[in-house]
């Protein structure tokens, strides 16, 4: 996708889409879990972050990458926070 020169911004801003979806998803999934429990937050996360992942290998732009680095951090946090409370 041409990371280097003038687009090499693209890198870094990719790597804070990721921790953004992941303060994203810390705040929600707490209160999903909360809501409807953590065995459903846990195996919906880990459904989010394989389909979504995977998807990612094959991204077609570095926009769509990006969009999709967003949910990939989404559901790893709320993975991890879901798993750790179990």
């Amino acid at each position: 996708w041409d990371l280097v020169c003038e687009n090499s911004w693209k890198g870094p801003f990719t790597m804070s889409v990721l921790f953004l979806g992941m303060t994203s998803g810390a705040f929600i999934s707490g209160h999903v879990s909360d809501r409807y429990g953590r065995k459903i937050v846990l195996f919906g996360a880990m459904a989010i972050q394989a389909t979504l992942s995977f998807i990612q290998v094959i991204a077609w732009s570095w926009e769509v990458f990006c969009i999709l680095c967003f949910f990939v951090g989404f559901g790893d946090i709320s993975n991890y926070v879901a798993a750790f409370v179990l």
